[in-house]
C-alpha cells in the first residue's frame, strides 16, 4: 500500500536565522565577492516565498491526511559530541559554532514562521544526512510511509543528502522544489537535478495534479 509523508528539513529557527555577518562571512569564502550578495538572496526568498510556499504545502498534505515529519539540524550534547564526526571537524576548525544550536532552545524548534503543530512530530538530526543521523528511519517505518517528500534547507546540502539516504533505503522519493531554499538560484537548481527525484512539484503543481495514491479514495 503506497501512503505519502512529508519531511520538512532544517526549518528549525537556527537553522534558518543565521547571524549575518558570519553568515556573510562563510558564503564569502565559498564565493569571494559574493557573500552579501548570496546572503541577502537567501534571507529574500526565505521570508518571501519560503515560509508562504511551505505553510500551503504543509496544509495539503494535512488535507489529504498525510504524515508530517520535522527535521532540526541541531544538538542534544553541550559539548556537541553527538554530532556526525566530519561535522564536527568543520564546525571545530571554522569556528562556526553558531551554526548548530541546542535542540532544546529556541534555536532548535520551528520559527512562528512556520505552521507547526503542537502534535507534529519534531525530531532532530546531527548531521548533513538525517538517515543514521536521527531516528528518522524509525518514524518512517512505524508511520508504514513509502513515498517521502521533501522539502527545506539548504537544497544542495541537507535536503540533497538526506532525499538520496531515502533513495537509499529503497523509498520512493518525491521533491516540492518552490519550498526549498539555498543562498543562490545556482545551488537550488544544481540541488535539485543532482537527486534523481521522482517528481520535481511546485506547490500549485501538487494541489492542481497530485500523484496516483497522495490522497486517500474518497
Amino acid at each position: 500500500m503506497v501512503r505519502h509523508g512529508l519531511v520538512v528539513v532544517d526549518l528549525n529557527k537556527g537553522g534558518l536565522f543565521f547571524p549575518a555577518k558570519e553568515a556573510i562571512a562563510r558564503e564569502e569564502r565559498q564565493a569571494p565577492g559574493r557573500g552579501r550578495e548570496r546572503f541577502e538572496y537567501y534571507a529574500s526568498q526565505r521570508d518571501s516565498r519560503l515560509f508562504p510556499n511551505v505553510n500551503d504545502v504543509l496544509k495539503l498534505f494535512r488535507q489529504a491526511g498525510n504524515p508530517i515529519i520535522f527535521v532540526s539540524f541541531s544538538s542534544t550534547a553541550e559539548d556537541r559530541s553527538d554530532l556526525e564526526p566530519a561535522l564536527l571537524r568543520s564546525l571545530q576548525t571554522r569556528n562556526e559554532w553558531w551554526a548548530i544550536p541546542d535542540f532544546d532552545s529556541d534555536g532548535g524548534r520551528m520559527p512562528s514562521q512556520v505552521d507547526f503543530l503542537k502534535d507534529d512530530i519534531l525530531i532532530n538530526k546531527t548531521g548533513w544526512n538525517a538517515w543514521g543521523n536521527s531516528t528518522l528511519d524509525e518514524q518512517v517505518e512505524k508511520l508504514g510511509l513509502t513515498d517521502l517528500w521533501f522539502c527545506g534547507a539548504l537544497t544542495q546540502a541537507c535536503v540533497r543528502e538526506t532525499a538520496l539516504g531515502a533513495i537509499a533505503g529503497g523509498y520512493s522519493v518525491w521533491c516540492i522544489g518552490d519550498c526549498c531554499l539555498s543562498f543562490s538560484k545556482i545551488d537550488e537548481c544544481l540541488g535539485l537535478r543532482s537527486v534523481p527525484y521522482k517528481a520535481v512539484y511546485s506547490v500549485a503543481g501538487l494541489a492542481q495534479t497530485p500523484p496516483a495514491g497522495f490522497a486517500p479514495e474518497p
